[in-house]
């Protein structure tokens, strides 16, 4: 159960993101950007700022290896041999 006071600034919150999200993309598209012809980056750092998806920093228990990319999922198309194995666990 939620507290009254927490319901309302969520809801407040969520108002605010969403107008941050309007005027941003508003004056991104005056610009002639659109996410189809944008670059894949700056996407990703859209992506970020809007809060649609998130920084995942590798935080190891024992042992930490530097310069790993920071990365929550990898592409499958990343991975020629993923089909390869898939096909053979049928």
């Amino acid at each position: 159960m939620r507290v009254p006071g927490l319901a309302k600034a969520q809801i407040a919150c969520d108002q605010q993101k969403n107008e941050y999200r309007s005027f941003l993309m508003e004056k991104l598209k005056a610009t002639g950007y659109t996410s189809s012809v944008g670059n894949h980056r700056f996407q990703q750092s859209l992506d970020l700022a809007l809060g649609d998806k998130e920084i995942f920093y590798q935080q190891p228990r024992r042992f930490y290896y530097p310069e790993l990319p920071h990365v929550l999922f990898y592409e499958r198309e990343q991975f020629a041999w993923v089909a390869g194995i898939e096909e053979k666990n049928r």
